[in-house]
């Protein structure tokens, strides 16, 4: 590979080794510094295109909290809210919407989207609701009250998410929502339901009177195995709850308890709790004491339970409470199709997920780095049979290459270190081979296509003897390699009508050297800009998976491989980003001068910069 601008070739004095290794050092801090700022122009972007889901704030609903408030600025990467400001631009802190993240959370009749606002020292200054789908006197009565508006007051985001706050009394659902749906944009966690409270063994004995503990039961994590004492199964049990709490009653919904045997068949259901059970409508009391209410439910599966019909069903409503019983009924059923719809506990994942296409790419890693580090390299038949395997598995089977699209995307998104474990591995060699032994292992052992160039570099007579001397019993049994020797051959054939290699004019050399500089340029650009330019399109490493390469692809591969015909790897002198970037980072003789490459890596890390701050 070859520097990105042209090098100073004029003789100078040997630089001290001090002023070569801070010099390299400093590369490389460009070359971070680039990286970062692509990652946090990334986050900038993904916020704004969260705020675009977000409702636009007037100034004035900020004023309750900052009085000097001039300006909301852009959507925060870090917390995803708008940052206030006064006339003089000084920060005075942010505010926070719970919209869309606490949609799902709904109070007496719909969700609430409440604004949370921050002070300077990111502690909580209040509260308001922008808007609520709960009837309006509910509503009234919650922002009315002083005190549970301010219970967040002077709290941290982290005590905030966690807060216990006592409810408005009369607009229970209502308050209660609100405070779960801040919890929820804050990234605290979600009460599980209306009603906090988790089944209790006590619970469990009304039905199983050898009842000692619960446990969830792995395959349908919403009931609970109830066990005796020496562990043996009496049956399960679980509730309405959070499944049914959006099925509002009179006054709203209500917790219902079902108990199962052994054989998964109903036993018997009561009432735990309930948000109809206020007076003057004991409503729920009624429900309590009928005695043949819940016996409809006795002596059926689950799953037979989800496919009932209120009406088919003969299913009727306690006289007096027909609003909380028909309800209560409905929960039960909606429970029943909810349970059968439950997927198992997943197992925990590993740390880093294996499979046998990662063993073969880092098995090829290691062989690289031996080869390419030891005196092996110099064998000229291992590396032909070494390239060969490098085009075949690396390239074709595995498609596992060194790209900007693929550097971009892990400088965005974060590396993909877990699922993809050997392509980290390639990259890492990638990168800190050039940086620790001055050596360039990935372009020269590691790239299927510089090894597709390599070979085209064998004379046409050489080709010939290895065909009919090497490789002819391999040939007959590896296909590939019949193949990639009739490729080899038409080419070398053009090069035998030439019968010379092509010569580039020096300006023109000169020129074709800017090219990766210029594809550097584009990168960083499209991935600080967010052009809808995909990075796959500029290298044409994405040929090997020729079934879904685009265009660009493909043509960038054949134009760079019959250029490499006349003019040896030619693709990497004159094309290639990713090579030249590698080569920027390369440890040689040469990296204790100050050269033009330097300048345009300074300038590159300046725009990248520039472009972050600017947002």
């Amino acid at each position: 590979m070859v520097s990105l601008p042209i090098l100073d070739r004029s003789p100078r004095e040997r630089p001290s080794r001090w002023r070569t290794f801070g010099l390299h050092g400093f590369r490389l801090v460009l070359f971070l510094i680039i990286l970062l700022a692509i990652h946090r122009q990334h986050r900038w972007f993904v916020a704004q295109k969260r705020g675009e889901r977000v409702e636009p704030l007037k100034i004035e609903q900020v004023l309750p909290f900052f009085p000097k408030a001039s300006s909301l600025g852009d959507y925060d990467a870090e917390h995803g809210g708008q940052q206030v400001t006064d006339a003089t631009g000084k920060l005075l802190g942010f505010v926070v919407q719970t919209s869309p993240e606490a949609d799902k959370v709904i109070g007496f009749s719909g969700p609430t989207n409440s604004l949370v606002a921050f002070g300077a020292d990111n502690r909580v200054l209040g509260a308001s609701v922008i808007r609520s789908g709960d009837t309006r006197e509910h509503l009234q009565k919650v922002v009315e009250n002083e005190q549970f508006m301010t219970a967040l007051r002077g709290l941290t985001w982290q005590e905030a998410s966690h807060a216990e706050v006592d409810a408005v009394s009369g607009a229970t659902l209502t308050s209660s929502a609100i405070v779960e749906g801040i919890a929820v944009r804050l990234g605290g966690e979600n009460p599980s339901s209306r009603f906090p409270n988790e089944i209790a063994v006590d619970e469990a004995k009304q039905f199983f009177l050898s009842a000692v503990r619960l446990e969830v039961d792995p395959e349908k994590p919403s009931l609970r195995r109830v066990l005796d004492g020496n562990g043996q199964l009496l049956g399960r049990i679980t509730r309405t709850s959070p499944h049914a709490d959006q099925m509002m009653g009179y006054q709203g919904p209500t917790d219902t308890l079902i108990a199962l045997d052994a054989k998964g068949l109903v036993v018997g259901a009561m009432i735990r709790s309930s948000f109809d059970n206020n007076e003057p409508y004991p409503f729920v009391n009624y429900v309590k004491e009928d005695e043949y209410f819940f016996n409809t439910f006795k002596g059926f599966r689950l799953e037979e339970i989800a496919q009932l019909d209120m009406v088919d069903a003969g299913i009727e409503g306690v006289s007096g409470a027909t609003k909380t019983s028909t309800t209560v009924a409905e929960a039960i059923i909606h429970t029943a199709k909810e349970i059968g719809r439950e997927k198992p506990l997943p197992k925990p994942k590993p740390l880093i997920e294996l499979r046998p296409r990662d063993y073969g790419t880092a098995a090829m890693v290691v062989a690289a780095l031996g080869i390419s580090l030891t005196h092996l390299r110099g064998r000229r038949w291992l590396r032909v049979m070494f390239q060969v395997a490098l085009i075949v598995y690396l390239g074709f089977i595995n498609a596992d290459m060194v790209s900007q699209a693929l550097l971009v995307g892990w400088a965005q998104n974060g590396v993909a270190w877990r699922v993809a474990p050997a392509l980290v591995l390639l990259t890492l060699a990638a990168l800190i081979c050039p940086l620790l032994t001055g050596r360039q292992v990935y372009c020269t052992h590691l790239c299927p296509f510089g090894a597709m160039q390599d070979l085209l570099r064998y004379s046409p007579r050489r080709v010939q003897l290895l065909r009919m001397r090497k490789f002819d019993r391999l040939r007959a049994r590896v296909p590939v390699l019949f193949l990639l020797t009739v490729f080899l051959i038409p080419m070398q054939w053009l090069l035998r009508l030439t019968q010379r290699q092509l010569r580039v004019p020096r300006k023109v050399d000169r020129l074709l050297r800017l090219l990766p500089a210029m594809l550097l340029t584009l990168v960083v650009l499209v991935a600080m800009l967010h052009w809808p330019l995909s990075l796959v399109g500029i290298e044409p490493f994405d040929a090997f998976v020729f079934r879904i390469a685009g265009w660009a692809t493909l043509s960038i591969a054949a134009v760079g491989l019959v250029f490499a015909a006349f003019k040896p790897m030619a693709y990497c002198h004159y094309g290639c980003p990713t090579g030249a970037m590698l080569n920027f980072l390369r440890f040689s003789g040469a990296s204790g001068r100050f050269s033009r490459r330097d300048w345009f890596a300074c300038a590159l890390a300046a725009a990248a910069i520039g472009l972050s701050v600017l947002g």
